[in-house]
């Protein structure tokens, strides 16, 4: 629930994943993988975009939905809510 306050920190994050969704049509293909909640109420979005999913063996929109993960990545808020971008599979981690 703390997630936010650490804006800009490199951390470990662990929750399930309540929702996951992959926007192929947009330019930059974001997955959004929400932790916590389903979005707009999510704790932390998960961000991989188009370009990292080469880096996944998985697709992570289906793969991690119901999983209890744990992500390690640099906070940054997106519309005052806190995501991490990942661009390694080695960062999402089913636990």
């Amino acid at each position: 629930d703390e997630v936010a306050k650490h804006a800009g920190d490199s951390v470990t994050v662990c929750g399930k994943v309540v929702d996951a969704r992959y926007f192929e049509q947009s330019k930059s293909g974001p997955t959004l993988i929400n932790i916590g909640a389903a979005f707009p109420n999510q704790l932390l979005t998960v961000v991989i975009y188009k370009e990292d999913r080469p880096a996944f063996s998985y697709a992570p929109e289906t793969k991690l939905v119901n999983q209890e993960v744990c992500v390690t990545g640099k906070i940054q808020l997106y519309r005052e809510k806190p995501q991490i971008v990942a661009k390694k599979e080695r960062q999402v981690t089913i636990q």
